[in-house]
């Protein structure tokens, strides 16, 4: 892996772009593996293997761009590509609208912990009394 990662840094800056079409070519067949699961009836199967595929690509793609990025920066146009699109990303987080939308998640992600202690705290409470069924 760090033989990999040092040869994809070593690498001159136009070609770092071609190496975002591996991920992509190795996992868009997950996507027809999918269909096919999904057709013959076994639809969660379907759904994990086509959710799987997606993430593992999207994680691929992540890595990739950490690792070449000052490399991007050296082309002009994915830098200016890359500028407005933190640009459009940092006028969206500052938004009414990306406030309340995170105030939301934030909730939600609070009342999901609180049920989640109490549910535990109620498995410990239940395990710690005697049963009446003792064989």
């Amino acid at each position: 892996m760090r033989k990999l990662r040092s040869w994809i840094r070593s690498l001159p800056a136009y070609p770092c772009p071609a190496l975002f079409s591996v991920p992509v070519l190795l996992l868009e067949p997950v996507k027809f593996v999918a269909a096919y699961i999904a057709a013959t009836g076994n639809f969660i199967i379907a759904a994990v293997t086509f959710a799987s595929g997606e993430l593992l690509k999207l994680v691929l793609v992540e890595r990739l761009f950490d690792l070449t990025r000052e490399k991007l920066m050296k082309i002009p146009a994915f830098a200016w590509l890359y500028g407005h699109y933190m640009q459009a990303q940092e006028w969206i987080k500052q938004s009414e609208a990306w406030r309340a939308v995170r105030a939301m998640s934030q909730s939600a992600l609070e009342r999901v912990r609180a049920w989640r202690a109490l549910a535990l705290s109620n498995r410990a409470t239940r395990s710690s009394r005697p049963t009446l069924h003792s064989r």
